[in-house]
């Protein structure tokens, strides 16, 4: 295949990548954040909320602290913005006894959080 690009300066150019997520219908509140890390969600610990969603696959991780992208890889958190699409999000790490939740991109105090699906 071939592509070709034109570009000069009256020549404005955008981009955007979509996932391949869907919304669920499951939607929390980040309460508490500090940047990319989350300390409440719906006012409890975030890594209680995550640990009961996500269950056993992240029970070391829970007790211990750790990494979790591949336990949540195919199901992001997505915030929903004003012109109606969604900026996902993934989960990098738990906290343990400290009980936060980690992500790798920042999340504003406050934010709807979305569960995304792969589906």
């Amino acid at each position: 295949g071939v592509s070709l690009v034109g570009v000069s300066p009256s020549v404005k150019i955008g981009a955007s990548m979509l996932g391949p997520y869907t919304p669920t219908e499951t939607t929390v509140i980040a309460t508490k954040t500090e940047g990319r890390r989350v300390f409440e969600i719906d006012g409890k610990p975030a890594a209680d909320w995550v640990y009961d969603w996500l269950g056993d696959d992240v029970r070391d991780q829970y007790e211990g602290g750790g990494l979790i992208l591949p336990q949540t890889a195919q199901k992001p958190v997505g915030i929903k913005k004003s012109g109606g699409e969604y900026v996902t999000n993934h989960l990098a790490a738990l906290g343990g006894e400290e009980k936060f939740a980690d992500f790798f991109a920042p999340i504003p105090e406050g934010a709807e959080l979305v569960i995304m699906d792969s589906g």
